[in-house]
């Protein structure tokens, strides 16, 4: 818990909300140079904040395989003033520092500032929503198979595998 004093300037407030923000907060130029970096950033992607300003975000956490994307986007938005990923929440992949590409939900927006424009984009780490996600399709399937093993069960006697009576009952009332 931390106290701010009412004496604390605008300034201070906003970087203390930043720092101590539960989502990674980024912030990059048109040319993809990180400007901001908070700590949940440092804690999610591995990099601390000395390590990264001013350095390109295609160099480290975006995934090889979304870097020419990432830059083609900026590019159109700059010629276009609009981004189809912008002000909505997408799911990528993020690249940790130690090489382990995570899940991740990302909100961007474009910030008209000083002449120009910076990105400021709000992450989260998703990996476990995305692995409870992945145990109740897993479950969900297993769950359908066993019900369909109980309906056979219920109408064809497993050791003769002849129809039982309940069969033979519903194929008379229906």
């Amino acid at each position: 818990f931390s106290y701010i004093s009412d004496h604390s300037s605008d300034d201070e407030l906003a970087q203390t909300i930043f720092h101590h923000a539960h989502d990674a907060i980024i912030t990059i130029d048109i040319d993809s140079r990180v400007s901001r970096w908070n700590k949940m950033a440092e804690t999610i992607f591995g990099w601390s904040q000395s390590e990264v300003i001013n350095k390109k975000l295609t160099d480290f956490i975006i995934p090889e395989q979304f870097r020419d994307e990432h830059n083609k986007g900026i590019s159109h938005f700059i010629s276009s003033n609009e981004g189809p990923v912008l002000n909505t929440g997408v799911e990528l992949l993020g690249m940790k520092k130690n090489g382990v590409a995570i899940p991740i939900e990302v909100t961007i927006s474009a910030i008209s500032w000083q002449e120009s424009f910076i990105f400021s984009g709000i992450i989260r780490d998703i990996s476990r929503r995305k692995t409870i996600e992945h145990e109740l399709q897993q479950n969900q399937i297993k769950l359908e198979e066993t019900n369909q093993l109980l309906q056979k069960l219920s109408i064809e006697d497993s050791l003769t595998l002849i129809s039982n009576r309940r069969f033979f009952d519903d194929f008379l009332h229906y």
